[in-house]
């Protein structure tokens, strides 16, 4: 394994699980995945940078400072205005979701510039230069989303969402450092596009099922990072949840999504009486499986998912715990990323 002080531990860990060079993984990273490469260059073995990567490339002045961050308001303000004046154009729904989700991003750094004392300027540095960022590598809107917008007119469909680095567990509010919290950002955005990829390929037809499956997605992955971020459940296998952790057992994340949405809108026959007929939201469940292409281990995988036990004899109703991947979820999320998949 060739590495050095420089080395990221991102590129150390996918080094590790596929015997290859750290070294020439960080080069993969760093050469082609923008604002991820700057966080990867940032969290090295030796040095890792609160600024993740970005304040080294502009002028520390505060009057530039305000400047950027007075610019990036502005065009925020601006989004707002064509979103709200334009309600049925797509685009301008997701340009005003892309800011809105790094003005949430600004507020929770700039709130650190406030309460941390000594660390007002580093704070205020780094807030300028993500927001710089941001305005010199905009992403564009899918326009695969812009069409479902305006079909639907739900804005949940853009996978941006606004982020706060507070967590409520178990009745108590817990905070995330900057760091961690920025971490959290990067890994949520990499791996909602990736999965939001997979499921707008699919060519899900009907707008009700895709715009729930959407919604599924981000809530599974916000569950899941939240797991790794803030709970630190002891057992790694507690870590994923949903669609992160039916990718992880080998299933496609549109064919888990599209399932998952359906089976919730079955609902059990009922007899003279209004009882529920026994066994009979099962048996729909059952014919949903059918129009899906699975393998035994993945049709299995999905009868837990819901409650229910596939015997090798005979097919069981009764209610069971899931089984868990014990596979790690990182190795799934960067294993798809180098393999462009």
């Amino acid at each position: 394994m060739q590495y050095n002080d420089k080395t990221s531990w991102i590129a150390k860990t996918i080094g590790n699980m596929f015997n290859l060079s750290p070294m020439q993984i960080d080069h993969i990273i760093n050469s082609n995945f923008g604002v991820l490469a700057k966080l990867n260059r940032a969290l090295t073995a030796a040095d890792a940078d609160l600024t993740v990567g970005l304040s080294t490339q502009f002028i520390a002045d505060n009057a530039y400072s305000t400047d950027i961050t007075n610019r990036f308001y502005d065009e925020f303000d601006n989004k707002e205005i064509m979103k709200n004046s334009y309600p049925n154009n797509g685009r301008y729904a997701g340009e005003y979701a892309l800011y809105n989700s790094v003005r949430s991003v600004l507020s929770v750094i700039n709130n650190a510039a406030r309460t941390e004392q000594g660390r007002e300027r580093q704070y205020k540095q780094l807030a300028r230069d993500y927001a710089l960022d941001f305005l010199n590598n905009t992403p564009e809107v899918d326009n695969r989303l812009i069409q479902l917008y305006e079909r639907t007119k739900d804005s949940s469909v853009f996978y941006s969402r606004e982020f706060s680095n507070k967590f409520v567990v178990d009745g108590e509010v817990k905070t995330l450092n900057v760091q961690d919290f920025l971490d959290y950002v990067e890994e949520y955005n990499a791996i909602v596009r990736t999965i939001y990829d997979n499921v707008l390929n699919a060519g899900i037809s009907d707008d009700k099922i895709l715009v729930k499956a959407l919604e599924k997605a981000k809530s599974d992955v916000a569950e899941t990072l939240k797991n790794k971020y803030v709970i630190k459940p002891d057992n790694s296998e507690e870590i994923s949840v949903g669609v992160v952790k039916a990718i992880e057992r080998g299933l496609p994340a549109d064919v888990y999504l599209s399932f998952k949405v359906q089976a919730r809108l079955l609902e059990a026959d009922k007899d003279r009486n209004g009882k529920s007929i026994s066994g009979s939201k099962k048996n729909k469940v059952l014919k949903l499986l059918d129009t899906f292409n699975l393998t035994p281990e993945q049709r299995n995988y999905l009868i837990q998912e819901q409650g229910y036990v596939q015997s090798n004899t005979k097919q069981s109703s009764q209610p069971t715990q899931s089984s868990n991947s014990s596979t790690d979820w990182l190795y799934n999320f960067w294993g798809g990323v180098l393999g462009g998949n």
